[in-house]
């Protein structure tokens, strides 16, 4: 049954319909406001009903005030709801969150999505009507429906050590509304990079119509206007987001540990070909943030990457022949990093200060600058150099594995272990920029400042700047007199 009513106000319930999940209530609830009510949030309701307890399923909050100042009235349309995987009933999740005096967790968990419209008007301009809850006859007009198809593709993964348990495996799912498909299990490659490179099976599911069929926001390399697409009210908000999780797969158990929520309006549309390596649709670096546990505290620290394509298409415009998902060949090259400064970094230790070292990362090779005591400003200067496996096509360095960069603080640990923590990070893709070829006179890349970031409580917060330049150039060449560090 659904509740609705003013927040703070009693609220008014439908009848409750047994052993459904598809329940039509078609009813029309009427709720008292004046010009000076002292709240203008409309809760909607979602519960199940049980013998001591109702549970909450899920629940949906909309603006009065917002509603009038867009013409008052909105046409019967889908909102997805969404809850939570460990435990279905949110009123449990909420309490437990005002308990530990902390945010809630998103919500990703699809659970069904509710057809409402609504007609806003102050109680002093209209006349009442004598019940605040009547039967609609003949029901609401729904909107159309058409077939959507959803694509994913999974190539790679990065800063997954973590996530990785004794005598577990690494799986992805993606879910869409009720949809879910899972790839297999992650192995290495030959030079040790954690990858699937495997099409998953595709969902097609029938939701609304976007009235403009073709406003796409990123339809190939042309991006499209989307500023009309406000949140919770456009017509993309009817299809539910797609979630990626990456699943820790025990024997006897499976775990989320990190996830990455896709609103339907930020995927792109499928393509047959890539053209160009600044195609919306083609194999991209995606950020996944720690999942939050029951307890609060995060399923792993630091926060994972994975590689992959995903587009969207309706019936209006099918998504056509699929590319085949394979890895392409790699050979050895020589990464230069070059770390100058940083500056504006937080405070680790009681003395408001801290004690960083930058580390970089990718695939394999990994280096670590020097430690600088009790600063917030860092002066390293120092250039790392290893060995990295990348395609040595630029059309294929799609595939190149990501640069990794995480400013640590340094923490002598009990018996003399460490304990150091991430106080702030960065990745970029590598691209042609920054490869060195044979006919120029080797100079270091001009450094630039690049902004860190750290992740608390799931959301992204700014953590300084560092000054960093990357130079990428073939074994060889960096022998050779003229490409030799000066």
């Amino acid at each position: 049954f659904l509740k609705v009513g003013f927040a703070g106000k009693q609220k008014i319930a439908t009848e409750t319909f047994e052993q459904n999940q598809n329940p039509k209530f078609n009813t029309k609830i009427t709720l008292k406001v004046g010009a000076r009510a002292p709240t203008d949030l409309i809760i909607l309701e979602l519960l199940d009903k049980d013998l001591i307890f109702d549970e909450l399923i899920s629940n949906k909050t909309f603006s009065f005030k917002r509603l009038i100042e867009q013409g008052g009235e909105m046409a019967p349309r889908w909102f997805p709801l969404y809850g939570h995987a460990e435990e279905p009933d949110l009123n449990e999740v909420l309490k437990a969150c005002y308990k530990r005096q902390m945010n809630e967790p998103t919500r990703t968990r699809y659970v069904g999505r509710l057809l409402a419209g609504f007609k806003a008007e102050y109680m002093d301009e209209v006349k009442l009507p004598d019940k605040n809850k009547e039967m609609l006859t003949g029901g609401p007009v729904k909107p159309r429906e058409v077939n959507w198809t959803l694509r994913f593709d999974l190539y790679q993964g990065a800063s997954l050590d973590e996530a990785v348990g004794w005598f577990e495996d690494l799986i992805v799912e993606v879910e869409w509304g009720n949809e879910i498909r899972s790839s297999g299990m992650m192995h290495k490659d030959e030079h040790g990079i954690a990858c699937w490179f495997e099409p998953l099976e595709e969902i097609v599911a029938r939701w609304p119509e976007i009235r403009d069929p073709g406003d796409f926001p990123n339809q190939g390399d042309q991006p499209k206007n989307i500023e009309s697409k406000t949140a919770d009210w456009g017509d993309w908000d009817q299809l539910p987001v797609v979630v990626v999780r990456l699943l820790r797969d025990a024997p006897l158990s499976q775990e989320a540990v990190a996830e990455l929520v896709l609103h339907p309006k930020d995927i792109p549309q499928c393509v047959e070909s890539v053209v160009s390596t600044t195609s919306s649709y083609r194999p991209k670096w995606h950020l996944f943030e720690p999942v939050k546990k029951k307890t609060g505290k995060l399923a792993i620290d630091i926060p994972t990457f994975l590689q992959f394509r995903i587009g969207l298409n309706s019936d209006y415009d099918p998504a056509g022949v699929r590319e085949p998902v394979r890895p392409v060949d790699k050979k050895a090259y020589v990464l230069r990093s070059h770390i100058y400064q940083a500056r504006g970094l937080a405070a680790a230790d009681r003395t408001g200060t801290s004690d960083p070292y930058t580390e970089i990362q990718c695939g394999n090779y990994r280096k670590t600058t020097r430690r600088n005591e009790e600063t917030l400003c860092p002066l390293w200067y120092e250039t790392l150099t290893g060995r990295i496996f990348m395609p040595p096509k630029v059309e294929d360095l799609s595939q190149a594995p990501m640069i990794n960069v995480a400013v640590w603080d340094w923490e002598e640990g009990l018996l003399g272990f460490s304990s150091d923590t991430i106080i702030g990070r960065t990745e970029f893709e590598i691209s042609n920029k920054i490869i060195v070829n044979q006919w120029e006179v080797y100079k270091p890349r001009k450094p630039k400042w690049q902004s860190l970031y750290d992740i608390i409580d799931g959301k992204k917060i700014p953590a300084g700047e560092i000054l960093i330049s990357f130079d990428i150039m073939h074994p060889n060449l960096s022998k050779e007199k003229h490409h030799k560090l000066p």
